[in-house]
């Protein structure tokens, strides 16, 4: 019964990838991508000013691996936060999904395994 229904499901998303992407999933994409990205960006940037203030004004003594590591993080975080945007977001265009995603995330990284595996083999 799973197997059936699982069949199902990838028989409605092999007809949907024919068709493309529906504009309402691809705008909950960019939705989720600009929050689980532009936050570790905008924070990214910031690092540069925040040690310097921190140096300069506030007279601490900054290591320089300390503001690398900083904004390696933040920039990392960002674009992690692309590829969870993309993955955490609902493919179904009639379903929005929950805010962190984890259920979408189960269902859509099997989806993306299948799809790659399968154009790799040929």
């Amino acid at each position: 019964e799973d197997a059936t229904k699982r069949d199902a499901k990838r028989e409605e998303y092999r007809s949907a990838q024919a068709k493309g992407i529906p504009q309402v999933v691809t705008d909950r994409m960019l939705k989720r991508i600009s929050i689980f990205s532009g936050v570790p960006l905008l924070l990214g940037f910031s690092t540069g000013p925040i040690f310097y203030g921190a140096k300069v004004f506030a007279h601490l003594d900054v290591a320089p691996w300390q503001f690398f590591l900083a904004s390696t993080l933040t920039f990392g975080g960002a674009l992690v936060g692309i590829t969870y945007g993309v993955l955490s977001a609902s493919w179904e265009p009639g379903r929005e999904g929950t805010f962190w995603g984890g259920a979408e995330i189960k269902v859509n990284v099997p989806i993306l395994m299948a799809t790659v595996l399968g154009k790799a083999s040929g």
